[in-house]
């Protein structure tokens, strides 16, 4: 469903990260196929998820392409604003 209705996400980070502290990480161009990876969730009872890297290669491309070459990571500075579309995996 959410390839149409377009949804905007803004993540705030309290303070400055990077690798090392666990920052978001994205796919690029994960989102070409119009495939959508499987989701767990990796905290109990909680709304936070995870996706596993061998999962999205099996189920975000189709040529066997190798995830490892295509992880974005988001270093964002405390106070900075990083905006997200809901189709970015």
């Amino acid at each position: 469903k959410c390839w149409n209705v377009h949804q905007l996400t803004a993540w705030i980070p309290m303070l400055n990260v990077g690798e090392l502290e666990g920052c978001m990480q994205l796919i690029k161009h994960g989102h070409l196929t119009g495939n959508v990876a499987t989701h767990t969730n990796c905290a109990g009872n909680t709304w936070f998820v995870d996706l596993d890297e061998d999962i999205m290669e099996k189920e975000l491309f189709e040529n066997d392409e190798k995830i490892k070459d295509k992880i974005v990571s988001c270093n964002v500075n405390e106070g900075s604003v990083l905006f997200l579309g809901n189709t970015i995996p």
